[in-house]
């Protein structure tokens, strides 16, 4: 989750929800006329902007995939896409795999799943998701959500513990909010794959009503309270950066920007503890429990 700078705000660094949607359109086109040359082998997409739930801070979730390197270095229309995205202020950075290394790239997209179930999905060409189905490795999946666990906190916390001097500077504490928040997210979800590996359910959602579900009884009340916290304010900011947007921004609109957000200070300190309750138990247990 990208949460804005006041600068981002004042300077309009941010696509707006039809520009998204615009953006996706356009990318469409493209991406077709790559598979019908013969240029891009399939792609798909997913998350909010195909299910329109979208807000101003999403990006679009793409997923490439192509037959060989040298097909992604010569394409020009690839570059045409990222110039898209660049000209309505869209993050791009999607997963570009080949035939050869689509395994290897959906080992580290734990959301495969919830990918996978969304009706929305745009597809062109050879669906990516089913090719990684047809060569996935369950035992090579487990493995890479072992060594991500095993990462976390020299990835994830470690970063904010260096952000946490940010007592002089609102754009420093933005930047620890986001890391605190985005931890969080994050070992939610991979808790879930966790869980949803090792009990053989059928079918999962990346939720915070799903993690409260699995975890319960498991992880202390106090911390399963902190989760629906983090949630809560991802929400709640997506709401109110879609109600600002919509009027000029001025020096009222950032003052209150910024005391909207130190409101939720005390969500840094949480969410370290939150990923350190989890951690201690994925050790303890599910790892352990996967012979891994």
């Amino acid at each position: 989750m990208k949460l804005f700078k006041p600068s981002d705000l004042i300077e309009q660094k941010f696509p707006l929800k039809d520009d998204i949607k615009n953006c996706y359109e356009q990318s469409q086109i493209l991406i077709k006329k790559m598979v019908e040359d013969g240029v891009l082998y399939g792609a798909t997409s997913y998350g909010s902007v195909p299910s329109n739930t979208h807000c101003v801070n999403s990006d679009i979730d793409w997923v490439f995939l192509f037959e060989d390197h040298n097909k992604i270095l010569a394409s020009q229309d690839l570059l045409e896409i990222i110039q898209i995205h660049r000209s309505f202020k869209v993050d791009f950075s999607p997963p570009i795999a080949t035939l050869d290394s689509i395994t290897q790239t959906f080992n580290n997209l734990f959301v495969f799943q919830s990918m996978k179930l969304q009706k929305e999905r745009f597809i062109a060409g050879v669906d990516p998701l089913e090719v990684y189905e047809e060569n996935c490795n369950q035992l090579e999946y487990l493995n890479s959500v072992e060594t991500y666990m095993q990462n976390f906190y020299k990835d994830h916390l470690e970063p904010i513990i260096y952000k946490l001097n940010y007592q002089n500077s609102f754009d420093a504490f933005l930047e620890c909010l986001e890391a605190s928040v985005n931890a969080a997210s994050q070992m939610q979800r991979f808790m879930i794959l966790t869980l949803f590996n090792t009990e053989g359910e059928d079918q999962f959602s990346v939720s915070i009503m799903r993690y409260n579900h699995l975890l319960r009884g498991i992880i202390p009340f106090e911390f399963l309270k902190i989760g629906n916290q983090v949630q809560s304010f991802k929400d709640n900011y997506k709401e109110y950066i879609d109600h600002i947007v919509v009027n000029p921004i001025n020096m009222l609109t950032i003052s209150d920007y910024k005391e909207f957000l130190l409101h939720y200070e005390p969500i840094i300190k949480k969410s370290f503890e939150f990923c350190i309750q989890n951690l201690e138990v994925y050790k303890s247990t599910f790892s352990k429990s996967l012979n891994l």
